[in-house]
């Protein structure tokens, strides 16, 4: 996805987000009006818009637009949209509108 959104020439860090206490290991994307707190986030991350990513690590992963991750520590993972994520779950892959709690 980086790579898409590189050569389409975006913005690949929204200056729209909100970074708490956080580290951001680029490459990411990360779009608009994401909050990220007590986190680490990257390398190879992609992250849509109004998501929420707090006391959390992620890795080369995908989450959707609308998301919460909370006290993760996840790598090789892809998150839907619509999504709640808290637990100790190394990689996951789930769909829209799921809730792994």
């Amino acid at each position: 996805m980086l790579n898409f959104h590189s050569n389409d020439k975006l913005e690949l860090i929204s200056n729209n987000i909100k970074l708490i206490n956080s580290n951001i290991i680029e490459p990411v994307f990360i779009a608009d009006n994401v909050v990220i707190q007590n986190s680490t986030v990257g390398p190879h991350v992609s992250i849509y818009k109004e998501s929420l990513i707090s006391d959390s690590k992620l890795e080369n992963s995908i989450i959707g637009a609308r998301t919460e991750i909370l006290n993760a520590n996840i790598k090789d993972s892809m998150i839907g949209n619509n999504c709640k994520y808290n637990g100790n779950y190394k990689s996951v892959n789930i769909g829209d509108f799921s809730e792994l709690i």
